[in-house]
């Protein structure tokens, strides 16, 4: 029965869903606006994932629930390799970033912070110049 428990997937929140709007200075939604979503649960998930969407016309851009499904047994290992490598820090725990970015706008992005309530809006700073710098 132990056996069982410690070999059962939980299912752990790590990012709720979420729905941010893209704008420019004056508030205007930015239509096709590339978003990444990148999310990661440290010490359990060994890897960062990402995700992308596009804005819509209404310049939004939306993201499912992130979740972990580890057993027991998984989340332990994950922890002791974690303190193993000396990577404990209080950092560790939920993490999620959302970048948007759009031609002739400065890219930006929000963070989730457990416990906060979510970013709802990126405003993008249009470029003073988009030509690339040539330097000789």
């Amino acid at each position: 029965m132990a056996t069982l428990i410690l070999l059962f997937p939980l299912r752990t929140p790590v990012v709720p869903s979420w729905t941010v709007l893209v704008t420019d200075p004056s508030g205007a939604p930015i239509v096709g606006a590339v978003v990444r979503q990148q999310w990661k649960y440290e010490p359990f998930d060994s890897e960062r994932h990402e995700a992308s969407d596009m804005t819509r016309e209404n310049g939004a851009a939306s993201f499912p629930s992130r979740n972990l499904r580890m057993c027991l047994a998984e989340r332990a290992f994950g922890l002791a390799m974690g303190l193993l490598r000396r990577e404990a820090h209080p950092d560790w725990g939920r993490y999620s970033l959302i970048v948007a970015a759009a031609p002739g706008f400065q890219a930006a992005s929000v963070a989730y912070q457990p416990g906060e309530l979510l970013p709802v809006v990126i405003r993008l700073r249009r470029l003073v110049n988009s030509e690339p710098v040539v330097t000789q």
